[in-house]
């Protein structure tokens, strides 16, 4: 049988950014988990040296983590820097307007960075 998609792992292996369009590799992998049974709903964006993570509890909100994988790959630390949080938080609703996603999150998100979330021209 055939299988269809894309080779990410360049961008999730290069020890640096990968630029956007370069051979055809994206420079950043957009990753969900479904609701599950406690009503928690994932959203992630993934690149060569970072990974955000937003969850969305709709009885407490939403909590984000943000891991410098070039510093930390096994993503022991939290990093709590409001700037570099914030910047995961656009990124990754940008991830979620390219990937045409409503979200419950959404909101929350868009909350968390302060700004009008629509993805760049």
């Amino acid at each position: 049988e055939t299988m269809h998609g894309s080779d990410v792992s360049p961008a999730l292996l290069a020890t640096k950014e990968v630029e956007a369009g370069s051979a055809g590799t994206p420079s950043s992998l957009y990753f969900y988990y479904p609701r599950d049974d406690t009503d928690v709903d994932i959203r992630g964006l993934r690149t060569a040296t970072t990974k955000f993570i937003a969850r969305f509890d709709p009885a407490r909100g939403l909590s984000t983590e943000l891991f410098d994988l070039a510093r930390d790959p096994f993503e022991l630390h939290n990093l709590t820097d409001p700037a570099a949080v914030q910047r995961g938080a656009r990124d990754l609703a940008f991830a979620l307007a390219a990937a045409e996603q409503s979200w419950a999150g959404s909101p929350a998100l868009a909350e968390l960075t302060g700004e009008c979330l629509e993805a760049p021209a």
